[in-house]
């Protein structure tokens, strides 16, 4: 069974880029895993707070930076058209990084005192940087996708991770605590967009003749649905995320957020580095064929049952040793965290599943559809913990219940993925 899998796994070009961008993203996602213990060491829970704060302001902002144009980067049939919606991407995130900026220097104490962190003040002229670094990083990986230049991602994540990590140990010991975890993110930024640039300009500088004004106001509004549509959908996104953590903080404390947080973390991890890398690698083929053959039903249906078969094993096993390995790894008081763990690997099992095929949504061009579906999630999700709240006044039911929204929400957006793929009325 298990060589059938992995047979399976190895046949075709598809199977070789995801193994390349799960390979980066791991070894990228485990250096970082690898240094918490020097780092929590080193840094305060009030430092680590703070360079949540930073975080959670540059996610945020870093959707609108580009308008949501780099999404539409594989669609066009043609190098030509792409490389264009790629400049346009670029564009609009020098022009909104400037408008920040300009922002943040004008309405710089009114933000502090809207913040309530009074030592973020000058902090917060680095958002502007890293949101711009953030976005060129992104809309070239897009581009490097649709070359097929997997490689690209996987070097850059790779260098990104190694980087950061070690300037934020370096800075840590020489006593630069309160902005070592921030300015060594931004060390990390720049040195992958540095790598990722010299790539692009190496292999690609030749498409640099074929962009114009003219073909990127066509894109532009070619393209038009992922900024009215990809930008707020990309923020509920982010606020399905973000919010529950607000909530849970808010009605049941912050003991509870720390072992919530602490248990989503853990186990979201390595769910997000399959399933990005084969998101990715399914946005990219599912886009060409798309755009081809009018549909991509058979490559779904595949990349489906890939995923079913890589998943259940593991996840079965972690939904039984997650309160006694939660126990040995983070010690017997963060048990609690393990029984959370226990619950919410029921949602990610669902979302490993559907999260790579969702890229539906952006081959079909169905922004607006997409902006919909996660308008009720995020209704349905934090609905679901102020109703666990109010009725029985335990966070238990409440994670019962936004587990029960989740996968309801996930299984939904399944089923219209799938309608998806089977193509337009040419198709």
């Amino acid at each position: 069974m298990f060589k059938k899998i992995v047979n399976r796994f190895k046949v075709g070009s598809f199977g070789k880029n995801v193994l390349i961008l799960m390979t980066g993203t791991t070894v990228a996602q485990a250096i970082p895993l690898a240094i918490s213990p020097i780092l929590t060491r080193i840094y305060s829970p009030e430092e680590f707070g703070f360079f949540a704060l930073y975080m959670a302001i540059v996610s945020i902002l870093a959707i609108i930076a580009t308008a949501r144009y780099e999404l539409a980067i594989v669609i066009p049939k043609s190098d030509k058209e792409a490389f264009n919606v790629t400049f346009l991407s670029l564009f609009i995130s020098v022009v909104f990084s400037l408008l920040l900026l300009l922002i943040i220097i004008i309405f710089n104490n009114r933000l502090v005192e809207l913040l309530g962190v009074p030592d973020i003040g000058n902090l917060l002229f680095l958002i502007p940087i890293t949101i711009f670094l953030t976005a060129i990083i992104r809309t070239l990986n897009y581009w490097s996708h649709r070359r097929k230049f997997f490689q690209r991602t996987a070097i850059t994540r790779v260098t990104q991770a190694a980087t950061t990590a070690g300037s934020n140990v370096i800075l840590g010991i020489l006593g630069l605590t309160k902005t070592g975890l921030i300015v060594g993110g931004l060390i990390g930024y720049s040195m992958a967009f540095f790598i990722i640039s010299i790539q692009v300009w190496i292999n690609d500088k030749k498409f640099i003749n074929d962009v114009s004004v003219n073909d990127m106001k066509e894109q532009a509004i070619r393209f038009n649905d992922f900024p009215k549509y990809s930008i707020p959908s990309g923020a509920l996104s982010a606020s399905t995320v973000q919010t529950p953590i607000i909530i849970v903080t808010s009605l049941f404390g912050s003991s509870i957020v720390g072992f919530f947080s602490l248990a989503n973390k853990t186990i979201r991890l390595p769910m997000l580095i399959i399933a990005n890398a084969f998101g990715d690698v399914f946005r990219q083929k599912a886009g060409q064929e798309y755009s081809e053959n009018g549909n991509c039903l058979k490559l779904y249906k595949k990349t489906l049952r890939n995923l079913v078969l890589i998943s259940v094993i593991p996840f079965g096993v972690f939904f039984i040793v997650a309160p006694g390995l939660f126990a040995f790894v983070f010690g017997q008081e963060w048990r609690v965290a393990g029984d959370y763990a226990q619950i919410l690997i029921v949602i990610l099992f669902v979302q490993f599943i559907s999260s790579p095929l969702s890229n539906m949504f952006i081959i079909a061009e169905k922004q607006k559809l997409e902006l919909i579906w996660q308008t009720f999630r995020l209704i349905l999700t934090t609905s679901s913990i102020f109703l666990g709240y109010f009725l029985f006044k335990d966070f238990l039911y409440s994670l019962y219940l936004y587990t029960a929204a989740n996968i309801l929400m996930d299984s939904i957006n399944l089923l219209i993925s799938y309608n998806l793929s089977k193509g337009n009325e040419k198709g």
